[in-house]
């Protein structure tokens, strides 16, 4: 055996040559033999080796854990991220002028290209003026239909007068002069549980001159069975009014 249970290696006895005496072959073979074995044989790890002559038994003996190994096995960070449970990189949509190059005519815009399995869904607006005194509602879409009625939505405008208002027919952006331009994140995220429950919330900058803004929250359900993918997202007025300022930006993942 070239080494111990401890992993070193001792020169088997008789090895040694003495001047004058004659050479047997057992002074030269064996060592070489085993020579041979330790340089084709696994380095025991505490030699600075593996102990191994796989990659997985090389990491199970440096103490890596299954977990660990399934890790470095992954092709790519995107794996990574599925088996460390972690959200995944966000993905864009492209960004829409509100005022459609000064035409100051869109009243609906629609964000399309949203793939199944979204958990969050992000609405960045910048700016975003309306040309009255209409509201703004975010309305939800899945295989090309656009969910009108059965949200839970309420907004409220702070700062002013501290009004608020109460939709069903989106998520509701509250809104009460034209002078208005507004600023922020509108957030949708998916119940894990169910998959089939979108919470939404908005805290919006409504002025850069005055202590004015848009808050709420609202809640859609489909109440059956299955999960829910949202595919498209819908920014409309709730009347006749134009959006006449800013830009929007979809953002996923």
């Amino acid at each position: 055996m070239p080494r111990n249970g401890s992993g070193e290696y001792s020169l088997p006895a008789g090895y040694q040559a003495t001047t004058g005496q004659t050479a047997t072959a057992a002074q030269h073979n064996d060592p070489l033999e085993d020579i041979e074995s330790v340089l084709n044989d696994a380095v025991p790890v505490v030699k600075g080796g593996t102990g191994a002559t796989s990659a997985s038994a090389a990491l199970t003996n440096l103490g890596v854990t299954a977990a660990g190994q399934a890790l470095l096995d992954d092709a790519d960070a995107a794996a990574q991220r599925t088996t460390l449970g972690a959200q995944a990189d966000w993905s864009y949509l492209d960004g829409v002028d509100l005022d459609n190059g000064g035409a100051d005519d869109l009243t609906t815009i629609d964000f399309t290209g949203i793939p199944d399995g979204v958990m969050e869904i992000e609405i960045a607006l910048y700016s975003a003026g309306i040309s009255g005194t209409d509201d703004i509602i975010i309305q939800i879409g899945s295989g090309g239909t656009i969910i009108t009625t059965d949200y839970d939505s309420y907004s409220a405008q702070i700062g002013i007068t501290d009004t608020e208002i109460f939709r069903n027919t989106g998520f509701v952006i509250y809104n009460s002069a034209s002078t208005y331009r507004y600023s922020g994140i509108i957030r949708l995220r998916r119940n894990k549980v169910d998959g089939q429950t979108w919470y939404e919330d908005h805290n919006l900058l409504g002025s850069s001159t005055q202590a004015y803004g848009s808050v709420g929250a609202g809640v859609y359900t489909t109440g059956t069975t299955g999960s829910y993918d949202i595919n498209e997202i819908r920014m409309k007025t709730t009347g006749t009014n134009t959006f006449i300022n800013g830009s929007a930006r979809v953002r996923y993942r």
